[in-house]
C-alpha cells in the first residue's frame, strides 16, 4: 500500500515538474528579460511626449518656436518615470521584477494622460470651459485608483505621483495641478484599499476625492478671498465632484479590461466569487452536500486565521469555498457524502480506493 502511494506521488511530482518546465519555454522573452523593463519606460515617456505634441501636429500653420519648451518638458518627463523606479525600488521591489507589472503600470499611466488629453480636447470643441474651471474638471485620479484596486496602496502612491506630475507637465507645468494631483493620489489610494465592489468606487470617487479637491479649492481660494467670486468656487467645487465621478466611472470600466490579460483577481472580482450562488457551489451542494458544508466550514476557519496573522481573508475564503470542487467526478467516495450508505470501499481494493481519493486534486 505504501509503495503504490509512493508511486503515485512520484508520478506526480514529476507531472509537475514537467509543466514547470513547459511553463518556462513557453514564456515570451520579453517576460524574463532585464531590459525589457527600461525599454517598457522608454516606450511610455515616447507616448508622453506624443501627446504634448498633439497641439503642434494639428496646428495649420505649425510654429517651430513651440518645439522650444518641448524639450524641457520631455527631459522632465524622463526624469520623472526614473524617480517612479527609484521610488518603486524603495517601496515594492517586487514589482519592478516583473515586466507585466511594469507593463501594466506604463499602461495605466498612459491611459491616465490620454484621458486629460482626451478632456482637453472635448472642451475645446464643444464646451469651452475657462482654465480656472477646467483644472477641476479633469480625470486626474485615474491611475491610483486602478492601480490601488490591481496592486495596492504603496505602489499606487508612486505611480499617482508620476501621474499628477505629467499631467501638471501637460498643461504647461502647472504648479496648482501639481498639488491636487498629489492630494487626490494620497487620497485616492487610501479611499480606494478597502473598496470591495464596483458601487463603492463610484462612492470613493464622488466623495472622498472630489471633497478633497472641494477642500483644496477653498483652500487655493483662502489667500485672496477679499477678490474672491462665490460663483466661481462654486462652479469649481462643482467641478470636482464631477472629476470624482468621472475618474470612477473610467477605473469601473477599465478595471476587467486589465485584470484578466495581467491575470490580477481584485478584491471585487474575488468577492463576486464569494457569492454562494455561483453555478460551481449550487452543484457542490446537490451533488456532494457533505463536501460543501465542510468547505463553508473550512473557510470560516480559514478566514479567522487570515485575519489573526493579516493574511488576505477573503482570497483565504473564496480558495476555501473551491478548494475541494474536484470531488464532484465521485463524490459519493468520500466519507462527508456517504451517510449511511454503503461505503463503497468496501468493494474496492485499497489500491482502487487510493486513486480514487488522489483523483480529485488532479
Amino acid at each position: 500500500m505504501k509503495g503504490l502511494v509512493s508511486k503515485v506521488r512520484a508520478k506526480k511530482t514529476k507531472t509537475r515538474e514537467k509543466q514547470a518546465k513547459k511553463a518556462d519555454v513557453e514564456q515570451l522573452p520579453w517576460q524574463h528579460s532585464k531590459y525589457t523593463g527600461l525599454a517598457i519606460g522608454l516606450v511610455l515617456w515616447s507616448l508622453s511626449v506624443c501627446l504634448m505634441l498633439v497641439d503642434y501636429l494639428l496646428a495649420p500653420l505649425p510654429n517651430s518656436d513651440y518645439l522650444l519648451p518641448m524639450y524641457s518638458k520631455a527631459a522632465l518627463l524622463l526624469v520623472s518615470i526614473f524617480s517612479a523606479g527609484v521610488g518603486l525600488k524603495i517601496v515594492e521591489p517586487k514589482i519592478l521584477r516583473k515586466n507585466s507589472m511594469i507593463l501594466l503600470l506604463s499602461i495605466v499611466g498612459f491611459l491616465s494622460l490620454a484621458a486629460v488629453r482626451t478632456a482637453l480636447y472635448v472642451n475645446d470643441a464643444f464646451f469651452g470651459f475657462r482654465d480656472e474651471l477646467l483644472i477641476f474638471l479633469l480625470p486626474i485620479s485615474i491611475t491610483p485608483l486602478l492601480i490601488t484596486i490591481l496592486l495596492g496602496k504603496r505602489t499606487a502612491m508612486v505611480a499617482g505621483f508620476w501621474s499628477s506630475i505629467a499631467i501638471a507637465v501637460l498643461l504647461n507645468n502647472s504648479f496648482q495641478l501639481l498639488m491636487m494631483g498629489i492630494i487626490t493620489t494620497l487620497v485616492a489610494s487610501e479611499a480606494a484599499s478597502a473598496v470591495k465592489t464596483r458601487s463603492k468606487i463610484i462612492r470613493a470617487g464622488v466623495i472622498m476625492i472630489g471633497a478633497s479637491k472641494t477642500i483644496f479649492v477653498f483652500a487655493a481660494t483662502a489667500t485672496n478671498w477679499q477678490t474672491a467670486d462665490v460663483q466661481t468656487i462654486a462652479h469649481q467645487a462643482g467641478a470636482c465632484l464631477v472629476s470624482g465621478f468621472l475618474s470612477a466611472v473610467a477605473t469601473v470600466i477599465l478595471l476587467p479590461f486589465l485584470e484578466r490579460p495581467f491575470r490580477i483577481t481584485s478584491n471585487i472580482t474575488l468577492l463576486e466569487l464569494a457569492d454562494l450562488g455561483h453555478p460551481l457551489l449550487q452543484r457542490l451542494a446537490i451533488e456532494a452536500p457533505g463536501t460543501y458544508h465542510h468547505s463553508l466550514v473550512v473557510a470560516n476557519l480559514a478566514q479567522a486565521a487570515a485575519d489573526e496573522i493579516g493574511a488576505n481573508s477573503l482570497l483565504t475564503r473564496i480558495c476555501s469555498y473551491f478548494h475541494d470542487e474536484g470531488k464532484l467526478t465521485k463524490p459519493d467516495f468520500f466519507a462527508e457524502n456517504i451517510q449511511q450508505q454503503q461505503n463503497p470501499h468496501d468493494n474496492l481494493p485499497p489500491s482502487m480506493s487510493t486513486l480514487v481519493i488522489t483523483a480529485n486534486v488532479k
